[in-house]
């Protein structure tokens, strides 16, 4: 059994990078949020459209997704950062 304090190394990230962002959303604010994401997306490039996926069990969280190429970590940390503050964002994965 190995310790629970040994360090282990985080792989690291070699950019530019193929990035798939999942979504959660509430779903009573689809729309509105599918909206403001894109916008976000728009203005850090080219990305794939976003895909709705599955609802969670009761129906009041909705998953969607897309790819876009992060060229470097500021990038990546930037766009997270702006698309959990479009109104309806539940979770950036």
């Amino acid at each position: 059994m190995m310790p629970t304090n040994v360090n282990t190394p985080k792989a690291e990230l070699k950019f530019p990078v193929e990035w798939e962002f999942r979504i959660i959303v509430f779903s009573d604010q689809l729309d509105s949020a599918k909206k403001g994401l894109e916008s976000v997306f728009c203005r850090f490039g080219n990305f794939r459209p976003l895909t709705q996926g599955d609802a969670s069990k009761q129906g009041k969280y909705q998953v969607l997704s897309t790819q876009m190429t992060m060229i470097d970590r500021a990038m990546l940390d930037a766009i997270s950062r702006e698309l959990a503050a479009v109104p309806g964002v539940k979770m950036i994965l």
